[in-house]
């Protein structure tokens, strides 16, 4: 019995570390947060995660899919723009590859994690949807886009992009 305590020990850290770790979901939403919003605290992540768990439900695909369908610039490991480190942000908290020379990766380092954690809250529902039946987000300079039968959504609290409703056929 003395010898299976270590063991069991072990096996109890191993899966207390894998319980702790950002779900692939979570990182991903985190990045595409990240993209639309950047660090800053606002409600875009919450609204950006409930409209894609809406879409890929519609859809009927995983949420990977859909995340990677929406917003395919976030996941471009291929980028060479100012922003090219955002795919290569990771569940590692490590420094993405491409981050810029001249910031230091430390002072952003616990927003990315934090980052982390609020894509976790939103995807387990324990953050509400702020702007609830949107279905397409975008920027201001994406308005020109936006079909005369699309709504704005209305949203609580601050949102950096704008959040769009379209209207169903039948209802």
């Amino acid at each position: 019995m003395r010898h299976l305590a270590p063991s069991a020990a072990l096996l109890l850290i191993a899966f207390a570390a894998s319980a702790q770790a950002p779900s692939r979901n979570s990182v991903d939403l985190a990045r595409v947060c990240v993209s639309e919003s950047g660090f800053r605290d606002t409600n875009d992540c919450a609204a950006i995660g409930h409209l894609l768990v809406r879409r890929a439900e519609r859809l009927g695909i995983s949420f990977a899919n859909m995340i990677r369908r929406y917003s395919t610039r976030a996941f471009d490991r291929r980028r060479t723009d100012r922003r090219r480190w955002i795919p290569f942000l990771n569940r590692q908290m490590s420094q993405p590859r491409g981050w810029p020379a001249g910031l230091s990766w430390e002072r952003y380092r616990d927003a990315w994690e934090e980052r982390i954690r609020l894509a976790e809250s939103v995807l387990s529902g324990e953050v509400p949807d702020p702007c609830p039946g949107s279905d397409h987000w975008g920027g201001a300079m994406d308005d020109h886009r936006v079909p005369d039968t699309w709504r704005r959504a209305q949203c609580e609290g601050e949102t950096l992009n704008r959040f769009w409703i379209v209207p169903r056929r039948g209802l």
